[in-house]
């Protein structure tokens, strides 16, 4: 009899509904691929507990003190990343899934939407909404890992 595999999938069923669909004997979710990462925000210096040291990055400017109140407060966070493929070509057209994502979410309350934008000129997409980060790049390690 053949094994039919296993796939460990680095997500959640909250947020892939096909891996949450998925027989259980075969799909495992298996939440993120990196550890929560536990920083001294009264210093935002990115110190981190001695055990996170090797998930350290550079902030890049990002204000992740923002990103945590916003989160305390207990308003939604939409995470917006085209990948590193999408996102370092500029030939890769990705201006309108962001006006999208600004159409839709633009000055929405309790909506936070963070977006790294790549290689895409911010000057093609409109006035950047109060409730919205975009960047060229993102820390995504401590976007995502942010409590």
């Amino acid at each position: 009899e053949k094994h039919p595999g296993y796939i460990l999938c680095y997500t959640t069923p909250e947020f892939d509904q096909g891996c949450a669909d998925a027989d259980p004997a075969v799909v495992h979710c298996a939440g993120p691929s990196f550890p929560r990462l536990e920083y001294d925000y009264d210093r935002l210096d990115n110190t981190a507990d001695i055990n996170d040291a090797i998930f350290l990055e550079d902030l890049k400017g990002f204000p992740l003190q923002r990103l945590k109140e916003r989160k305390e407060a207990g308003d939604t966070i939409i995470y917006c990343s085209m990948g590193t493929i999408a996102a370092k070509y500029k030939y890769t057209d990705t201006a309108p899934l962001f006006r999208t994502l600004v159409k839709l979410y633009g000055n929405k309350p309790n909506v936070m939407v963070v977006c790294a934008l790549g290689e895409l000129d911010a000057a093609e997409l409109p006035a950047m909404p109060a409730n919205f980060l975009w960047q060229k790049s993102l820390p995504q390690k401590s976007v995502l890992g942010t409590p």
